[in-house]
C-alpha cells in the first residue's frame, strides 16, 4: 500500500514489472558455523545443508510463479550454482556478475577460455527465453577493455552489462558500440576459434572478432568490411574500409560493418 500511494503521489497508477530480479543466488549459505541441523557448529559445506538451501530458494521463485504465472525470473547466481540439480532450468535469466574487470572475477582466476566456458554453459541451464547477462567492471574511459567484454559477449546471444569502477551501478555507461545495428546473428555462437587463436561471429549487418591472445594478431580479410565512425575511439572507430589485414591487439575486440550497410 505504501508503494501504492509513492507511486500514485507522481502520477503513477499501474505497475507492471516483466522481470523479478533475484538477487543473492548462493550455491550454499555464507554463513560458516550455525545451527544449521540441530547441532551446535555445523559447516555450511555439508551437502546436505547446501542442497536444504538451494531448495528453500526454489521454493521462494515457485511461490513467485504462483503470483505472477508471467513474470521473468532473473537471478545473480554465484558462481557455477546455476548448474546444481536443484537450481537448473528453474530460472528464466542469469546475471554473470563481473564476469571481468574485479580481482574476483571469473576471467581473472580462470583466464578468457575458463570464463567464455561458465558463460556458454549459463545458457544450457535457465529457461526460454534464457537471458544470460555477461556483466563487466571497468573505466568509462577504458574502450578497448568495453570491446573485449563487449564482442567476448557476442560469440553468444547473452546481453552485455557495463559496470563503472568506483561506481558499480550507479551511472549508466553508454558507448558507441552501442549505437550500432547489427541484425540478428547468422551463425551460431562460436566456441572455437576462427583464425590465430581469434574468435569471430557473423551478423545481419556485421562481424565481431575478438582476440583474447596475450599478444596482437594479424587477420586476413575477405570480405568488403568498414569500420563504423564513432567519437570516442576515433583511431579504431574512423570509417575507413578494411584492407586485407587487419591486427587486432591483444585483449581487444571490434565490430566491423559490411559495407553495403554502413
Amino acid at each position: 500500500p505504501r508503494l501504492k500511494m509513492i507511486l500514485a503521489s507522481y502520477g503513477v497508477w499501474n505497475l507492471e514489472f516483466d522481470i523479478w530480479y533475484l538477487d543473492n543466488v548462493f550455491g550454499r549459505p555464507r554463513s560458516k558455523l550455525a545451527n544449521w541441523t540441530g547441532k551446535a557448529g555445523d559447516m555450511q559445506i555439508a551437502a546436505s545443508i547446501q542442497t536444504t538451501f538451494r531448495k528453500g530458494h526454489v521454493v521462494e521463485w515457485q511461490a513467485i510463479r504462483k503470483l505472477k504465472p508471467v513474470v521473468l525470473l532473473v537471478g545473480n547466481v554465484d558462481g557455477g550454482a546455476y548448474k546444481t540439480p536443484e537450481y537448473s532450468g528453474q530460472l528464466n535469466g542469469i546475471v554473470l556478475e563481473a564476469l571481468m574487470g574485479l580481482k574476483w572475477s571469473i576471467e581473472h582466476s580462470k583466464g578468457w577460455h575458463g570464463m567464455m566456458e561458465n558463460y556458454h554453459d549459463a545458457f544450457t541451464h535457465v529457461r526460454e527465453p534464457k537471458i544470460v547477462i555477461f556483466n563487466m567492471h571497468g573505466r568509462l574511459d577504458d574502450y578497448q577493455a568495453m570491446r573485449f567484454g563487449l564482442t567476448s559477449t557476442l560469440m553468444n546471444d547473452g546481453f552485455f552489462s557495463y559496470s563503472e569502477l568506483d561506481r558499480s551501478y550507479q551511472s549508466i555507461p553508454w558507448f558507441d558500440e552501442y549505437d550500432i545495428h547489427l541484425g540478428k546473428a547468422v551463425e551460431r555462437p562460436q566456441r572455437l576459434p576462427w583464425q590465430n587463436g581469434v574468435y569471430r561471429r557473423e551478423f545481419e549487418n556485421g562481424v565481431v572478432l575478438v582476440n583474447p591472445n596475450a599478444q596482437e594478431v594479424t587477420l586476413n580479410i575477405t570480405e568488403a568490411l568498414v569500420r563504423f565512425k564513432g567519437p570516442q575511439a576515433p583511431m579504431i572507430n574512423n570509417g575507413k574500409s578494411v584492407d586485407s589485414t587487419l591486427t587486432l591487439p591483444a585483449r581487444d575486440g571490434i565490430i566491423l560493418l559490411k559495407q553495403n550497410t554502413n
